[in-house]
């Protein structure tokens, strides 16, 4: 079950790539639910003592990828929204 979970996942972040305009708005979800993931990651990754190999790469991709992705979509509406403004 988990693996059909992370396919669908993967097929959302696809239809993200392949259709960024169809789907702008979900895009700060996106990166702040990556976020969330990686203050999940790290909690529960000290919490239970493992080790840091592969904790530190994945938390450390969820926060920079979903930091990234996050604040270029915030900057992205903001200069939309600063675009409309200058045209009315």
């Amino acid at each position: 079950m988990a693996s059909g979970a992370f396919a669908l996942v993967g097929c959302w972040y696809l239809a993200l790539i392949i259709w960024p305009q169809k789907f702008a708005p979900a895009i700060p979800w996106v990166g702040a639910s990556m976020l969330a993931e990686g203050r999940i990651l790290l909690f529960h990754g000290i919490r239970l003592a493992r080790p840091p190999c592969p904790l530190y790469g994945d938390t450390a991709a969820c926060f920079v990828g979903g930091g990234a992705v996050f604040g270029l979509a915030i900057t992205e509406q903001a200069v939309v929204l600063t675009e409309q403004n200058h045209w009315e």
